[in-house]
């Protein structure tokens, strides 16, 4: 970790499948490069974020996030139905005895505003939870914390991540799973760590997290975390696919045991701390720290 920061880039980190020690490796990542140089690590898995609880933060400061929405007015409403074809997203339905409108599935597009002869429609916002934050000397933490009821994550992922500080490296914890908030967390990266385990269902979902990401155009590698020698179908897979695997990260009772307690392997375990350190290397030969 010798040469100069490369302080605009952003890195992902992402898996297939939830429970393939994704959060444990961002925040292993992000406090090893945060001891020469600073980093933001943004966790972007909103619904249930917990690289605060690995960091051991007890209280962050917090701001309330909103997002663009639209107040529909059902009194001047004509029953045209212009809104319902411009809204793509299903939001507004004219029915024989009215209209209906689904605020829990307008995406805030604004196409219904545009649309409506007699301002039924008018634009507005609504709260969506909260934006997080703890600074611990050159590491910054941000995470987002979706309300309970609240359908999609997307909009206060992207808050999430405009809340990071553009000087700083950027790591970011993606939510689990292929999904619209996984890809909404990766869109515009400059690379994915892509988290896996040598198991049937770790390859199933690395398969179709490499499909996503190969649709998207990211630049990205693997890390195979709980390594075994023997359990070679991620192996095989990746140099079929002509993948990286950046490092891996043996197999550690010693590694779960450092979870159960709410702390980082990174430091305490001897083969994480090398798999980490192995992480950085290959990330540093592409310029990205």
């Amino acid at each position: 970790m010798n040469q100069p920061p490369n302080t605009s880039k952003s890195i992902a980190i992402a898996s297939g499948k939830g429970g393939t020690g994704k959060t444990t490796v961002a925040v292993s990542l992000s406090a090893a490069i945060a001891k020469s140089r600073p980093v933001t690590l943004a966790d972007c898995d909103v619904e249930e974020p917990n690289s605060h609880l690995l960091r051991g933060v007890s209280a962050l400061s917090s701001v309330e996030a909103r997002v663009a929405s639209v107040q529909f007015d059902s009194e001047h409403c004509l029953s045209c139905g212009l809104c319902v074809k411009a809204c793509r997203f299903n939001a507004i339905a004219v029915l024989k005895t009215g209209p209906m409108f689904f605020q829990e599935l307008c995406h805030g597009c604004m196409g219904c505003v545009l649309a409506c002869p007699n301002d039924a429609c008018t634009e507005t916002t609504r709260r969506v939870g909260d934006i997080r934050k703890d600074v611990s000397g050159k590491d910054t933490l941000v995470d987002g914390i979706l309300d309970v009821g609240q359908p999609m994550a997307t909009g206060l992922i992207e808050q999430v991540r405009q809340t990071c500080t553009l000087e700083h490296l950027t790591i970011l914890d993606a939510p689990p799973g292929v999904r619209c908030d996984m890809l909404a967390t990766i869109r515009d990266c400059d690379y994915v760590v892509l988290v896996t385990e040598p198991t049937p269902f770790g390859l199933h979902d690395l398969r179709l997290a490499v499909r996503a990401l190969r649709g998207m155009g990211n630049d990205f590698g693997v890390l195979v975390n709980r390594y075994e020698p023997e359990q070679e179908w991620v192996e095989q897979f990746c140099q079929t696919e002509q993948i990286d695997i950046l490092a891996r990260i043996p197999e550690s009772r010693a590694v779960a045991e450092c979870y159960s307690r709410g702390t980082v392997p990174y430091g305490q375990v001897e083969s994480f701390t090398l798999a980490i350190d192995t992480l950085i290397g290959q990330l540093e030969q592409r310029g990205l720290v």
